[in-house]
């Protein structure tokens, strides 16, 4: 077995593209920095934020800085496993809203003593940002940040990494980099039946930039929702397939109607 997993936030990026901080950014109903956290805690024994920025702390949750300043996800990797109680360590960039704990869960599933670290493989190149790390890659992050080798990709094609393939219903890696890769909207939120009794409320303004964004987050909440069925409605239409939402729209997540 392999034991308690800590869960690392890394919030520690300059936000220089984004041109505001990136980690207090609205999602769903929450900030990115929340949303990373709400997704660590089902999964990890513990949960730290790694960012030397003190508009990033939190209530009850560690934070540790970067291990040295302006040196990217690399410094944060390393002053996460120098600080760290426990050998594996999950991982994961506050830009990346859309990759659900089941993602998470699966790099756990996927660890074995023979490994350093287990990533995805996106296209050609691991994802090293959603990624679990064991103590033992210490050594060699150390040595790669002493050196200015700060590529994350290259550090973990130097460790013994387990890669897992992308299959055809991948989770989505991407990031919110730019202003417009944040379409995130604020939209009116409805729940009804089994959902409004089981997530606690039945209307609420969230942010979310897309349906499927809702569906992540919903499952997210409610994980027995990834596999009953539901329909959802912008503005009382069903949506058979995922679409952009607009500011005000109105999103109502239901159970089937009877007879279908």
């Amino acid at each position: 077995m392999m034991g308690p997993v800590t869960g690392w936030v890394l919030a520690g990026g300059g936000s220089r593209r984004m041109g505001r901080d990136k980690a207090q950014l609205a999602w769903a109903d929450r900030t990115l920095l929340d949303w990373a956290i709400q997704r660590l805690r089902p999964i990890c024994a513990s949960v730290q934020i790694l960012s030397s920025d003190s508009a990033h702390a939190r209530p009850g949750i560690a934070r540790v800085p970067d291990a040295r300043a302006d040196s990217g996800p690399l410094g944060g990797l390393v002053a996460g496993l120098r600080a760290s109680p426990t050998a594996w360590n999950l991982f994961l960039a506050v830009d990346m809203p859309r990759v659900g704990g089941a993602a998470l869960r699966r790099l756990l599933a996927e660890a074995s003593g023979e490994c350093t670290a287990v990533a995805y493989l996106v296209g050609e190149q691991p994802q090293p940002l959603v990624a679990l790390y064991h103590r033992r890659a210490q050594v060699a992050l150390e040595a790669a940040l002493a050196a200015g080798q700060w590529r994350m990709q290259d550090r973990l094609h130097a460790l013994k990494t387990k890669l897992i393939p992308l299959m055809q219903d991948h989770p989505d890696f991407s990031n919110v980099n730019r202003p417009e890769d944040y379409p995130a909207v604020p939209v009116r939120v409805l729940l009804f039946a089994s959902f409004r009794e089981r997530i606690g409320f039945s209307d609420r303004e969230m942010v979310f930039p897309d349906t499927a964004a809702l569906r992540n987050w919903l499952i997210t909440v409610h994980p027995p929702a990834e596999s009953m069925p539901y329909r959802i409605a912008v503005n009382q239409e069903i949506v058979a397939e995922d679409i952009a939402l607009q500011a005000g729209d109105v999103v109502a997540v239901m159970p089937p109607f009877a007879g279908g």
